[in-house]
């Protein structure tokens, strides 16, 4: 597989957004391959957006670009942006969405042409430089090069879960209604706390027993909050999440 190219972005799939990208990486080369990494990022949610990017690139090929679409500021003088990092290429504005990918990137901005829709950069900048990229990397050479001090510093920050307690804020809700948190946790004894009241923690899914609350750490080392069999995202709001190793 050469030069993969890796899509995520926030437009679902009930429109016709992700079969036009499609349709534009295809007439600019049919034989690359396309793949969906995930487009129900929460609408305009860059902190989700860059979650899902930052826990998962690295099971993709050394080569593959990835052209990340959420983008509240469309339309504006936000930068386009191209970052390498280990041998990939990480596509898309410049609002902080592919700020971890900075730490000894090298990075570049992509041309805007006049004339191109105020609304859907995806079609008209961002998959198009996917494609051209995918198909010839010599391009960036002559692409305008970037430092860090030109790029937003919106930054979000995760929370190494320790001896202390940490405050968590929950980032998104997944397709099963758990609530993933900034929170991460590798091993240890979790004491959790969700709106200041003791919840369970578990390792699995199994030692919790059907329709109860619990925190578990998720496959990405997040702790997620949980209820099984049910749905924590409709059945409580979490004003407060605490956690630490005891």
């Amino acid at each position: 597989m050469k030069n993969p190219i890796i899509l995520l972005t926030d437009f679902g799939l009930q429109d016709a957004y992700i079969g036009v990208l499609k349709g534009v990486i295809a007439k600019i080369n049919p034989e690359i391959c396309v793949i969906d990494l995930c487009h129900f990022i929460e609408s305009q949610n860059i902190q989700h957006g860059r979650t899902i990017l930052l826990d998962n690139f690295e099971y993709f090929p050394a080569n593959s670009v990835f052209c990340c679409i959420i983008d509240p500021g469309v339309g504006t003088n936000r930068k386009a942006l191209v970052i390498q990092y280990q041998n990939k290429l990480f596509i898309g504005p410049d609002n902080g969405l592919l700020n971890d990918f900075l730490i000894d990137g090298k990075i570049w901005e992509l041309p805007v042409k006049k004339n191109i829709s105020s609304t859907f950069h995806g079609r008209d900048i961002f998959a198009p430089w996917a494609a051209k990229l995918a198909s010839n990397r010599n391009l960036l050479n002559e692409l305008k090069t970037l430092s860090t001090s030109d790029i937003q510093t919106s930054s979000f920050a995760d929370v190494m879960i320790n001896e202390q307690w940490q405050n968590l804020d929950i980032i998104y809700t997944d397709h099963f209604g758990n609530l993933v948190t900034n929170g991460i946790y590798k091993k240890g004894k979790l004491e959790v706390k969700l709106n200041q009241s003791d919840i369970i923690t578990a390792e699995n899914y199994s030692e919790i027993p059907d329709n109860t609350l619990a925190a578990i750490k998720g496959s990405t080392n997040r702790l997620e909050i949980s209820i099984k069999n049910g749905n924590a995202a409709r059945s409580i709001v979490p004003n407060s999440v605490k956690a630490r190793i005891v």
